[in-house]
């Protein structure tokens, strides 16, 4: 799946991971995963995928997403299902923000509105997906939440080693995002 957001161009890539833990008697074994992210030019986005069977509590710590000198900041969050998003105005003009979809459903586009600087509006992501955040005020501006289906992602520099420490047999899904 390929997303075309003005400037920036973004890609989901699945991989499958073979073995990452064990289940007996329906009791979680710790176990690690780790890997680099290699050969790939921009930013790669790493997380696991859904866990048959396993659920996850919401986080109860909010992620913040800035909107200051007409760039969101940061460009690329990721989130786990049920995560509230706030979303603080730091320019001195007004600013909007809203999605036209979340993981390519459009049913799920939403709009928080226009709001002037020094106010924050909040949103709580409960379905996984990419979501593409755009700015109707001023439409360079764009920036990526993905909301994972688990806890476990990371945003990793080049060749930097990602290690997971407790997780289960599942789909890895890179992200790669490329200046356009």
């Amino acid at each position: 799946m390929t997303y075309q957001l003005k400037h920036t161009q973004v890609k989901v890539v699945t991989t499958v991971l073979l073995a990452c833990a064990l289940i007996q008697a329906s009791e979680l074994h710790a176990s690690a995963l780790s890997g680099k992210v290699a050969g790939t030019q921009g930013v790669s986005l790493v997380y696991i995928g859904a866990v048959p069977g396993k659920s996850f509590p919401a986080p109860t710590e909010k992620v913040m997403v800035n909107q200051k000198d007409l760039l969101f900041r940061p460009h690329i969050i990721a989130v786990s299902v049920g995560t509230g998003v706030e979303f603080l105005n730091s320019d001195k003009v007004a600013h909007s923000i809203f999605w036209p979809s979340v993981g390519g459903n459009k049913k799920m586009g939403h709009n928080l509105g226009t709001w002037p600087s020094g106010q924050k509006r909040e949103f709580k992501f409960d379905s996984p997906g990419v979501v593409p955040l755009l700015c109707n005020v001023h439409a360079e501006m764009s920036a990526y939440v993905l909301v994972a289906p688990t806890p476990y992602s990371a945003l990793p520099r080049q060749t930097e080693l990602i290690r997971f420490r407790t997780c289960q047999m599942v789909n890895t899904r890179l992200r790669h995002g490329t200046k356009a």
